[in-house]
């Protein structure tokens, strides 16, 4: 009983009670709270630091209210909202979302799929499979940046697809993307394909496969969400994501998914900020009004007036004066006093954009059906004259139009419209007492808007607004526009270009530009031309030719650009490239099958 008493007296792990209990329970909480202290200094020096370095911290990516101030901040991505299904379903319920947007987060045959935030997989797509496009860190870039790389296997199905490109048949890119599901430009190639033809669906389809695919390239240490990564237009293989992420932003906008396509703009514009390449400032301005995020336009308005001159642009002129109205109208119930100095405020913004951009005003009602005031209708400022492509005029015309196609439903209702027209009249009346500040407007856009730059040509060319076409000057340098490199930049080659200077140069002209094309063409294309060669030897010998034939057969297996000349005389280019194609299948590359009526014509 003594023992058991006394073992009572002993904690689980044997320590006694009592004074010597109360001794180290005590030395344990000063331990505890030194290493508090410890912990709290060192998170003031963390804080202190990047106070010092002017890094802003924003708790997982996520933009919040108050955040400080700094044009960084404004482009950080709040993930959460870039599903498009969570939107629609956050607006109708969940019934509204369609069937067609099963996930699966498993590849086939038990292959994880790496987690994605723009596009996530569909069980009606055909299995990912890597075919070599991997991103590395751009150590050239000031910031996080980030390049995409295709490797040899990658270029060798990329010269295919500018081959197919070429015949102006979409049914040869369709077969070479059945054999490589994951080639990026063929899926955005087929993607404009269907959307010309009707199939929306489809078309976004195809972009969203595209995101996915490079998405599964990404480079472990990126973070689109943090608004600082950057990604250089100039190098080939990022256009690519600039275009898809283009076309998916306006794909979710014609969904109704606002704040969706918003968050998406973000990005666009985040990935190359002073660049901008797709010119993502005519757009993003219509996404935020529409999503209701008018405190986030003003704020843009403000910190990027002085490097980027946004009340310049007529879509931000315009926008940001609808968003103070915006939020001069939510304040209506809680504070109606700011509510009418907002008001007041947006009138003042409205009349100062009408100045700028006068003509704006007919477009506007034009395409709303509207009719406006004949004391509006009939004042100089609001003449619509015939403008030329490519002039200060013409450049000014072609922005102003890309604002009325895109955003007209904005200034639709009649109260919006009646506002328009009250302003347009204040602004009439500004240019009847020759104010300095029409004149001033007026001599600007006469003299900072000489041609157009390219990153508006492809943003337009993108949008795809018929009623621009007859705004963009011909370019005889240019020549055609390809949907899967739209005006790219200007004086810079790409690898490709130069794999094709490679085959224009090679020794013996004709037959040595079709070699090196053919090279990057078929796998295995030596040991194609060797089984080919042998094959017509054993041709010749049947057929009586002797040991001459013999002799000229095996002299051609060991020149192959001589007995490429000989073969394509007497067989024909199409019937040659048929024939490679199918020696070249069986010892090239087993998992890059061919498509029987490819063509090079």
């Amino acid at each position: 009983k003594k023992k058991k008493k006394k073992k009572g007296k002993m904690n689980r792990e044997g320590a006694p009670h009592g004074a010597d209990l109360a001794d180290e329970s005590q030395a344990g909480a000063t331990e505890k709270k030194t290493e508090l202290d410890e912990l709290e200094s060192t998170i003031r020096e963390v804080k202190a630091l990047y106070n010092e370095a002017n890094v802003p911290v924003v708790p997982d990516a996520v933009a919040v209210a108050g955040a400080a101030a700094g044009a960084d901040h404004l482009l950080v991505v709040e993930k959460r909202h870039l599903n498009p299904e969570t939107e629609i379903r956050n607006m109708f319920g969940k019934g509204a979302a369609r069937e067609a947007t099963a996930r699966r987060t498993h590849g086939r045959g038990g292959m994880p799929y790496r987690k994605t935030v723009l596009a996530a997989p569909k069980d009606t797509w055909p299995r990912f499979t890597k075919m070599g496009l991997q991103m590395r860190r751009d150590d050239d870039a000031e910031c996080p940046g980030f390049l995409f790389v295709h490797s040899k296997e990658y270029q060798r199905v990329q010269m295919r697809f500018l081959a197919a490109v070429q015949t102006l048949d979409p049914a040869q890119i369709s077969h070479l993307l059945e054999a490589y599901p994951s080639h990026i430009d063929s899926l955005l190639q087929l993607s404009e394909v269907m959307r010309m033809n009707g199939d929306s669906q489809t078309a976004a389809d195809f972009v969203e496969r595209a995101l996915f695919c490079f998405e599964q390239a990404f480079h472990p240490a990126i973070n689109f969400a943090t608004g600082e990564c950057r990604l250089k237009y100039v190098s080939y293989p990022n256009r690519g994501f600039f275009l898809a992420l283009f076309r998916h932003v306006v794909n979710v906008g014609n969904r109704g998914c606002w704040r969706t396509a918003f968050e998406l703009s973000k990005l666009l514009l985040a990935l190359a900020p002073d660049e901008d390449p797709l010119a993502a400032t005519l757009m993003i301005d219509y996404y935020a009004v529409r999503s209701g995020q008018f405190a986030w336009l003003m704020r843009l308005a403000q910190e990027w007036e002085d490097d980027h001159k946004l009340s310049w642009l007529p879509n931000m002129a315009y926008s940001i004066a609808f968003a103070r109205r915006g939020l001069a109208l939510d304040e209506a119930t809680a504070d109606p006093a700011a509510s009418e100095a907002g008001l007041q405020e947006a009138d003042e913004l409205l009349t100062r954009a009408i100045v700028r951009f006068p003509t704006l005003v007919p477009l506007l009602a034009n395409k709303c059906g509207a009719t406006l005031r004949p004391d509006v209708l009939s004042h100089k400022l609001f003449a619509l004259p015939r403008v030329t492509p490519g002039t200060s005029e013409g450049c000014v015309r072609l922005l102003e139009v890309v604002y009325v196609e895109r955003a007209s439903t904005l200034w639709k209702p009649p109260a919006v419209l009646d506002w328009l027209q009250t302003n347009a009249l204040a602004a009439a009346g500004l240019a009847d007492q020759e104010d300095s500040c029409v004149t001033e407007a007026a001599d600007r856009r006469r003299t900072h808007y000489r041609g157009i730059p390219r990153n508006i040509l492809r943003h337009v060319f993108v949008s795809e607004f018929p009623e621009t076409n007859a705004l963009i000057p011909a370019d005889p340098e240019m020549g055609a526009v390809l949907a899967h490199d739209p005006y790219p930049p200007k004086g810079h080659r790409t690898e490709y270009d130069e794999l094709a200077a490679e085959m224009s140069s090679q020794a013996g002209h004709g037959v040595g530009a079709l070699e090196m094309f053919l090279r990057s063409l078929i796998p295995g294309f030596e040991t194609a031309v060797e089984q080919l060669a042998a094959q017509r030897q054993r041709q010749q010998r049947r057929g009586g030719g002797g040991a001459q034939a013999a002799a000229q057969g095996g002299g051609a297996a060991t020149n192959i650009q001589q007995w490429l000349g000989q073969m394509t005389e007497e067989m024909g280019v199409d019937n040659l490239l048929q024939a490679l194609l199918a020696e070249g299948q069986d010892d090239g590359n087993p998992d890059a099958p061919v498509p029987d009526d490819f063509d090079i014509d």
